[in-house]
């Protein structure tokens, strides 16, 4: 369904917090009435679309201030119980993946990126021991392990 109309299979939805890409289907029913149904995504898709958003808060404070204007770091968030999606920026007092955690408890977590590079960084050694390695995707390169 789209602006409240029934969609042909693969148009996107928009759930508000985030445009997550859903797979829906029209399909017959109980006699003539179709049903909607729809594939949920998967914690893969859920965290790319937390990366994007990330991705998207960190472009936006490109090109803006000086050292100690725009944070640090900014990370994508993806709770899977809510389908919920969302970027975080670290503070002068929490990195950017504690800041994720304190507003969404269970969130999977994005790769962090610096807003100064504008690139991948390492997860920090603090980090890694208060969220551990399984909040984070597969390809995620940790501090401990560059050393």
């Amino acid at each position: 369904m789209r602006n409240g109309r029934a969609g042909a299979a693969g148009d996107a939805v928009d759930f508000g917090v985030i445009g997550l890409t859903e797979l829906f289907a029209l399909h017959g029913g109980h006699g003539s009435d179709p049903v909607l149904t729809a594939r949920l995504p998967t914690l893969t898709e859920g965290v790319e679309v937390a990366d994007a958003l990330a991705w998207e808060r960190r472009n936006s404070y490109s090109g803006t201030g000086g050292y100690g204007t725009r944070p640090a770091v900014v990370i994508g968030a993806y709770d899977p119980a809510t389908f919920e999606a969302e970027a975080f920026s670290s503070t002068a007092k929490r990195h950017a993946e504690g800041v994720a955690t304190d507003a969404m408890p269970d969130a999977l977590l994005s790769k962090p990126i610096s807003v100064r590079k504008g690139d991948y960084i390492p997860v920090c050694e603090p980090c890694e021991a208060e969220f551990g390695r399984l909040r984070f995707p597969a390809d995620t390169t940790f501090a401990k392990d560059i050393k």
